[in-house]
């Protein structure tokens, strides 16, 4: 009779260590399937065919194939690095269980080259994974290229979309064209052309009409003078747009040198910039001590240097508060300059207002104190040359309740003032 697995010759023990054995050398996920050997699902799946009854034979013994624990030959892979899981030795050095079955033990060797073969593809993996671990951080040369060149085409629109704004570019081509066709298109309007066909010609442009058009419908309708302008505009605007599309090519072909001037015009221009504003922070600041940072003297008291310092202070917050609204730091910063900017001219109308009434206040009490004045000098010259002026029968008893202006002209007219 065959022994097998259940074999109760082969304990708990051997059967737990052959299982620890294989799960350690395949792995948790592994599945194997043997020839003859149907996983449980598969056994479920497909129920066994009934078996017909064999012939009878003489009972042999069956005799034992010889065992060699090493059958199942490997072949190392060539230069790969060393496995930090279960090595190819650790898997052949796994003895087969004690008192296994013939037909058990061809699965087994089956198993242990399974094993043998998926610790190969293991290794291979690995070194695959560490030669794409040495090539991080490396730029495929053509990639690199292709970033280089869009990044050249990404410069040369930007110099030509900053070439086509620049002033001097406008002055010299763009105005003088604009300036063409607003004259033919005068001319035009005022020789009664229909309003259509004045849109039609402004959206194509006036040198965009075919020759014929002038020569027929317009210059034998107008002056003499108008027909020459006429003409000499469309001539103008044919040389001037011709020269600007042979100006904006040579941007295109000589980019890095039209790249290198701009860099070098954009750096005069800040140059000049930068000095204008010092100019004129020196003329604004000029007679202004807080704008401007105090030494201390070496014999100042301890009042003086206390006074100096909260000014030196001061100058400092209000220097860095200069830098932050000069050069804003963000869109949210700028936005915020631009509205405390505007801020401070309402509140400087309002100081203006406050000045002005406080100012009128002021005059107003200067007048009335010389109107006062006048009143006491009157008073006096009275009680010196005719002595007491007789008492009123309407003068008031109390003038504390009287307004300024109220009590100074009634003190003058019992003055007779």
């Amino acid at each position: 009779m065959e022994t097998d697995l259940n074999d109760p010759q082969i304990t708990e023990k051997d059967a737990t260590d052959f299982d620890s054995a294989f799960e350690k050398a395949l792995g948790p996920d592994a599945e194997i399937v043997l020839e003859g050997n149907p996983t449980p699902e598969k056994a479920a799946a497909e129920p066994e065919a009934p078996k017909e009854p064999a012939a009878p034979t003489p009972k042999e013994t069956p005799a034992s194939p010889a065992v060699t624990p090493k059958e199942a030959p490997k072949t190392p892979p060539a230069q790969v690095p060393a496995p930090t899981a279960t090595s190819d030795a650790e898997i052949e050095g796994i003895a087969p269980p004690k008192n296994i079955s013939p037909r058990n033990l061809e699965g087994w060797h089956a198993l242990r080259a399974k094993a043998l073969e998926r610790g190969e593809e293991i290794k291979t993996l690995r070194a695959e994974v560490q030669s794409l671990q040495g090539k991080v951080g490396q730029v495929d040369p053509s990639i690199q290229q292709r970033l280089q060149a869009a990044e050249e085409e990404a410069n040369r629109l930007r110099l030509l979309y900053t070439n086509e704004r620049d002033p001097e570019f406008v002055a010299k081509y763009d105005t003088p064209i604009q300036t063409n066709e607003t004259t033919v298109l005068g001319i035009l309007e005022k020789g009664g052309m229909h309003a259509d066909n004045l849109a039609k010609i402004k959206e194509i442009g006036i040198n965009a009409v075919p020759d014929a058009f002038w020569r027929e419908h317009v210059l034998p309708n107008v002056s003499i003078v108008e027909a020459k302008q006429i003409e000499q505009a469309l001539a103008d605007n044919a040389r001037l747009k011709n020269d600007r599309v042979k100006a904006l090519d040579d941007v295109k072909t000589n980019f890095k040198k039209y790249e290198e001037d701009q860099r070098t015009k954009n750096v005069q221009s800040f140059d000049v910039y930068r000095n204008e504003m010092g100019q004129t922070l020196t003329k604004l600041t000029e007679g202004l001590p807080w704008c401007k940072k105090q030494e201390i003297p070496a014999n100042a008291t301890p009042e003086q240097r206390e006074i100096i310092e909260k000014q030196n202070a001061f100058y400092e917050q209000s220097e860095q508060r200069f830098q932050f609204a000069l050069f804003p730091p963000s869109a949210s910063a700028r936005v915020e300059v631009a509205f405390a900017a505007c801020l401070s001219y309402k509140l400087a109308d309002d100081l203006a207002a406050e000045t002005g009434r406080a100012e009128a206040a002021e005059q107003k009490a200067t007048q009335l104190q010389a109107k006062l004045d006048a009143i006491k000098t009157a008073g006096i010259t009275n009680q010196a040359g005719r002595g007491t002026a007789p008492e009123s029968k309407n003068r008031p008893v109390d003038r504390l309740d009287m307004s300024n202006d109220a009590a100074i002209e009634a003190g003058l007219q019992e003055l007779g003032v």
